[in-house]
């Protein structure tokens, strides 16, 4: 059985540091449980760098799949502890509804590959995928048979390098944003459960 698979009674919990600088500043924690024919992820992040001054940032993300095509996801990242963004999208018939920031958009296509499934699933090659916490639309791009190139929509200096491990799954991430210090999250470990 490959990693990347699950049988229909288990639940995976992964975690990864977040290192800057070779400091640890924060973990993720990548969930994936599987029941009744849907695949439900809880992504969340918890970290804090020093620029000039002391940042907090947070986010919380779920997301359900229902024969391979995403049914909902509700994400909400913090600054500070205070709302920074927030994104909820639900499938209607064959559209979605997405609320971001209290604004409504209909999204008239599929969601097939997002974010949170990037920490359980080596992609099939280049696509488009949801970014869950900022509800827009980012291009995957193979650079190697298991590294990938994450960009955001147009010019965005938005920019996530992702690497897998065969028989593993997700080993790191490497997330480069103008103005920012440069993030990885590195693979810490995994548990699996039956549900």
């Amino acid at each position: 059985m490959s990693v990347f698979a699950l049988s229909n009674a288990q639940t995976v919990t992964r975690e990864y540091d977040v290192i800057s600088s070779n400091d640890k500043v924060g973990s993720v924690v990548a969930v994936k449980r599987e029941s009744n024919g849907y695949e439900h992820y809880l992504i969340t992040c918890e970290m804090s760098v020093r620029m000039l001054l002391k940042i907090n940032v947070s986010y919380n993300l779920k997301a359900s799949y229902k024969n391979g095509i995403l049914v909902s996801s509700a994400a909400t990242v913090y600054l500070n502890d205070k709302v920074q963004n927030k994104v909820n999208v639900e499938r209607s018939g064959s559209n979605y509804v997405m609320i971001k920031d209290g604004d409504t958009e209909i999204i008239t296509y599929p969601i097939e590959y997002s974010s949170a499934r990037l920490y359980f699933q080596l992609p099939d090659g280049d696509k488009q995928v949801f970014s869950e916490t900022d509800g827009t639309f980012k291009t995957l791009k193979r650079l190697s048979t298991y590294a990938f190139e994450l960009t955001g929509p147009g010019n965005s200096s938005d920019n996530n390098k992702y690497t897998y491990v065969p028989n593993l799954g997700l080993l790191s991430i490497v997330v480069d944003r103008q103005f920012i210090p440069t993030f990885q999250l590195t693979y810490a470990g995994e548990t699996v459960r039956d549900n």
